[in-house]
């Protein structure tokens, strides 16, 4: 459980510290270049259909249930082994870093630009990266059972 929750602080302290660096330099809505096709480029991502029917009460009640199925899925299951709780803080970690931004400023901050695909965050990648590694854990441990 220690895994988890040290998991969880640290993704959301970077996904903090990373936002406010991304907005110290070019600006809102400037670019520039990281390496071949990344980039930084600030952008408020206030998409209505981020929070669904418009209610964030939505939201908060879907994420309360997820974090309490999280830690009751790591207290109970046996194949919840530390890959699995650093992946569900990850995860959670990004979660809580992307409703902060919505709850404090209506909208999250995406800065990180792939090419033309997409633009995302620390704590974008965290959650997918995240429930990467609780897959590749589960299937693993199922895999050896």
């Amino acid at each position: 459980m220690a895994a988890l929750f040290s998991m969880l602080v640290a993704v959301f302290a970077l996904d903090r510290a990373a936002k406010w660096l991304a907005l110290q330099r070019p600006g809102l809505g400037g670019r520039a270049s990281l390496v071949g096709l990344f980039s930084i480029q600030p952008v408020r991502n206030a998409h209505p259909w981020t929070w669904p029917g418009g209610s964030p009460a939505a939201w908060l009640l879907a994420i309360g249930l997820g974090l309490a199925a999280a830690l009751l899925l790591v207290q109970i299951d046996p194949l919840s082994g530390r890959a699995t709780q650093v992946g569900l803080g990850a995860a959670l970690g990004g979660a809580l870093g992307n409703l902060y931004d919505r709850l404090r400023h209506g909208a999250v901050l995406d800065f990180l630009r792939l090419g033309r695909l997409s633009v995302f965050n620390v704590a974008d990648a965290a959650i997918v990266l995240g429930l990467l590694a609780v897959l590749g854990s589960y299937a693993i441990a199922a895999a050896e059972a």
